[in-house]
């Protein structure tokens, strides 16, 4: 199980669809990287358990009746604490926000969560978003993967283990990529018709 936490969400995708992972057993092998991280409360400034499960659980029905969302349906996925999340605190990396709960997920987090999604929880990110280096002295600077004193550049975001997930800017992807060394995934707008891109940054 240790490969999932390093797999590319296509290939878990296509790993469920297959019947070849089941999406409880893979969320509960994400909840429990995410707890057992060395930087655990630098990564995540919440984690969501129960909805975590409760939609992988979902995920799993699905897919065990030929009736998947699309072709991410189970797969895990983490948002920036900038997002509204229904009863969970959203507090954008600041003091001045601290116990906000939404009573409504953000049309974005809704729009994954109806594609099959499964939601993590929620990372850190630089106050407010406000940062072209990722750092926060209010809450948590999250981690680089290159050394513990190291900021991870830009606003840490939709993150998978090795490369973040999020709108192709400047501080969502190619900063936190060019300062990581990781793959840049991102969407492009171009009118109404979004572009997938790749960018491999070498540090």
């Amino acid at each position: 199980m240790q490969e999932w936490l390093f797999a590319k969400a296509a290939d878990l995708g296509r790993g469920i669809g297959a019947g070849k992972i089941d999406p409880v057993d893979l969320a509960e092998c994400y909840l429990e990287a995410a707890a057992n991280h060395p930087d655990a409360a630098r990564i995540y400034a919440r984690t969501a358990p129960d909805r975590t499960l409760s939609e992988a659980a979902a995920a799993r029905s699905r897919a065990q009746s030929s009736a998947r969302l699309g072709p991410l349906d189970g797969v895990p996925v983490s948002w920036k604490d900038l997002i509204d999340s229904k009863d969970i605190a959203t507090e954008a990396g600041t003091a001045l926000m601290e116990g906000r709960t939404p009573s409504a997920d953000a049309p974005v987090l809704a729009q994954g969560t109806s594609s099959g999604l499964v939601f993590m929880g929620k990372t850190h990110l630089s106050e407010i978003a406000f940062s072209g280096l990722g750092y926060n002295p209010i809450t948590a600077t999250p981690p680089n993967i290159n050394g513990p004193d190291l900021v991870p550049g830009g606003h840490p975001l939709v993150r998978r283990p090795r490369w973040p997930t999020a709108l192709r800017r400047g501080q969502s992807g190619r900063i936190p990529a060019a300062r990581s060394g990781c793959l840049q995934r991102g969407t492009a707008l171009s009118g109404s018709n979004p572009r997938m891109a790749r960018i491999r940054w070498r540090v």
